[in-house]
């Protein structure tokens, strides 16, 4: 049995048609708000980060109820940063006290040698490992709690940061200049993998919304040219193949930390239906999304990005402030704009900041007048 409270069902039904308006490219009378709260839902609740994430269908219920306090879009995307580490022989640690993320304590592969022997898994064979596991159990949950307004996703990531959590971030990021070769193959091997599993969620619950990035890859780590050879084609090949073995309802494309640089290098990435382009950071501020509509626009949706460090420790006046400039300058983009975070909403940021991003929104998301 549950032990949230009977779900506003007005406060969802105008959520789910405010999700197909903005998903279907048509009209809406506010601009919608997503900050991306998962791990904070958790805090809210006054319970753990290892709840959260050891236990998906309870961090299901937390995601929806944090939705629902706040104001939020109901849309419910419950994934850890460091999926498939695990799949192929790594380990990873789940969060204690302040620690606000699971992390990778030993990577599959220590060697190029080692990292030669990587095998692509099917389907079966994946069911079996821990990670489909629990993303099962939070498809499963949502699906029940959501009913007609689930969206069954498939988090793959980013293909560059894929090879690093089988190697290191360290190492894939040396083995690019001095073994490119290796480095190539594996990509090659997480591209299909990644197709395997979009297509494990589109057939077991008939369709499939891709969440991938560019994170590792970026503009504080390598040239834009790297970023283009080493991850930017291979996620294009990854969607546009997934695209074609499953029915796709979009693609989240998250470019998470500093790129600057490197940025307008993705516009020839596929955008179905459904698709929400989110621009973090350029340098240390975040980016500029008049810039990024130019290119995205015409496109598809736009997820906003108030900084993460002013929502931990900004005051609420900083947050309502740095939102209601946000909101006015983006809330006309042709495709639509969604009031967002750079990341995640930091797991332990002041309620009274979410608070305050959720009053500006409310105060100068108004459309069509």
């Amino acid at each position: 049995m549950s032990w949230l409270p009977p779900m506003d069902q007005e406060w969802f039904m105008n959520g789910l048609k405010c999700a197909g308006a903005l998903f279907q490219g048509q009209k809406m009378d506010r601009v919608p708000a997503n900050p991306l709260v998962m791990g904070h839902s958790a805090f809210i609740h006054n319970r753990t980060l290892y709840d959260y994430y050891t236990k998906p269908s309870l961090g299901v219920e937390l995601i929806l109820n944090a939705a629902q306090f706040y104001g939020t879009l109901p849309m419910i995307m419950w994934i850890y940063a460091v999926y498939w580490c695990e799949d192929f022989g790594g380990k990873i640690r789940f969060p204690t006290g302040r620690m606000s993320a699971p992390a990778i304590e030993e990577y599959p592969y220590k060697t190029p040698e080692e990292a030669e022997k990587y095998e692509v898994l099917d389907a079966e064979e994946l069911r079996k490992r821990p990670t489909w596991k629990r993303h099962e159990e939070g498809l499963e949950a949502t699906k029940k709690l959501l009913g007609p307004g689930f969206l069954p996703h498939q988090f793959v990531y980013e293909m560059f940061v894929r090879v690093a959590f089988l190697v290191s971030p360290e190492k894939a990021l040396l083995w690019t200049h001095k073994k490119p070769e290796l480095v190539h193959k594996l990509l090659k091997k997480v591209v299909e993998q990644s197709v395997i599993q979009n297509k494990m969620v589109a057939d077991q619950y008939g369709s499939v919304y891709i969440t991938t990035s560019s994170l590792l890859a970026g503009s504080s780590t390598m040239s834009p040219e790297k970023c283009r050879e080493f991850n930017i084609k291979y996620c294009k090949e990854m969607v546009e193949r997934s695209m074609k073995a499953a029915p796709c309802r979009g693609v989240f494309y998250h470019l998470c930390g500093d790129h600057g640089k490197d940025w307008p290098l993705h516009e020839d990435l596929p955008t179905p239906p459904g698709t929400m382009m989110h621009v973090a950071y350029d340098g240390l501020k975040p980016a500029d999304l008049t810039k990024v509509a130019k290119v995205f626009g015409n496109k598809c949706a736009i997820l906003g990005n108030v900084d993460t460090a002013l929502m931990m420790r900004g005051t609420p006046a900083q947050v309502y402030e740095q939102t209601k400039k946000d909101v006015l300058a983006y809330k006309d983009f042709q495709k639509g704009f969604i009031a967002g975070c750079a990341c995640e909403c930091p797991p332990f940021a002041p309620p009274a900041n979410v608070m305050a991003f959720m009053r500006a929104v409310k105060d100068h998301g108004k459309l069509g007048g």
